[in-house]
């Protein structure tokens, strides 16, 4: 999100064209859609999820965790995890496709 704030100062997300001196022929924020960010988070990271989503598109984001790392053998903690990501103020769409869809487009793999 900072990224984007900071080249959307120089009016490169506006459309404005890249910063004098740069080699971007495209306005920044066509290149950042390019890009998919796994939503691996430390316990879950749901702080990082929603600031995440301040600048990125759903369509962008792919459920992913550290698991074992930072949850507990047994999984509760990714359970969290999942249903809180289930649980946040979009579309259904946009929460499959942030839960599954996203990752099996990119991969291209039968829709989950």
């Amino acid at each position: 999100a900072a990224v984007a704030e900071r080249f959307s100062v120089g009016g490169v997300l506006a459309g404005a064209g890249p910063l004098p001196g740069s080699r971007m022929t495209k306005p920044f924020g066509e290149y950042l859609d390019r890009f998919y960010f796994n939503m691996a988070g430390y316990e879950g990271g749901m702080k990082a999820v929603a600031c995440a989503l301040v600048a990125l598109s759903p369509q962008r984001l792919l459920f992913a965790t550290d698991y074992p790392q930072n949850f507990l053998a047994d999984g509760p903690g990714m359970k969290r995890y999942a249903n809180a990501i289930e649980q946040l103020p979009l579309s259904r769409d946009d929460i499959e496709d942030m839960m599954g869809r996203n990752a099996a487009r990119l991969l291209k793999l039968p829709n989950p």
